[in-house]
């Protein structure tokens, strides 16, 4: 293997990488384990930034900024030791990485901070909300899989927080299409509220949930001044 190597004009004896698995033979059990433990914490910081950001949560977001920017002062470090393509490649994108995250997550107040951010995810689920109200009747979709697809909407925007302050999904409450105006959304509301009432429903706490969430919505509406 050698002799190939050595053929390829590769010299073993010089690698830093050979080098550094023979030293890596040699090193004793307790440097081992600190190496281990660095590992462990390592991995557990990947795990820690992954399940933030697949659960939607604003620390995940702020936990994936910190965790890349930890690398740049030693990429600072470095520079300034000696400035190569490679190491400056480097400082480039985690530099760029940092600041992509802070200004499209909205992080530290940037660019309206939280609220800001908020706003946008809701604004962006009831869009994807009113085009799947659009969507549903003309491409005869399965009526549970959009009624699935409404509730993620749903939870997704009781994450953000301030559920029921878009329109469109007040409107999903009232079961309307998205374009439904005034006087459809008055007699919608009407006819739900005497379909939900307690009274006609032997006091089903289901039907009291629903005739709750009705009211809500048409009060989103009022404020919105669809009514």
């Amino acid at each position: 293997m050698r002799t190939v190597l050595n053929q390829l004009g590769f010299n073993v004896d010089h690698s830093k990488l050979v080098g550094l698995i023979r030293q890596a033979f040699t090193l004793n059990s307790r440097t081992l384990t600190w190496l281990a433990l660095i590992a462990a914490g390592y991995a557990l910081v990947e795990v820690l930034e992954a399940a933030g950001l697949w659960l939607l949560k604003r620390w995940g977001e702020y936990f994936a900024m910190v965790a890349t920017s930890v690398g740049i002062p030693y990429e600072i470090y470095d520079l300034t030791a000696k400035i190569t393509v490679l190491r400056l490649a480097f400082f480039s994108v985690n530099v760029a990485l940092v600041v992509y995250l802070v200004l499209t997550k909205r992080l530290f107040g940037a660019r309206g901070g939280k609220k800001a951010y908020d706003a946008r995810l809701r604004g962006e689920h009831a869009e994807a909300l009113a085009t799947l109200l659009r969507l549903g009747p003309r491409t005869r979709l399965d009526a549970a899989k959009l009624s699935g697809w409404i509730a993620s909407v749903e939870a997704s925007v009781r994450q953000a927080g301030r559920p029921w302050t878009a329109p469109g999904l007040a409107l999903a409450d009232l079961d309307l299409d998205a374009t439904a105006k005034g006087p459809a959304i008055r007699v919608r509301y009407i006819e739900l509220v005497k379909r939900c009432h307690p009274d006609a429903n032997g006091g089903d706490r289901s039907a009291e949930h629903k005739l709750q969430r009705v009211i809500r919505a048409y009060k989103t509406l009022r404020k919105a001044k669809l009514v």
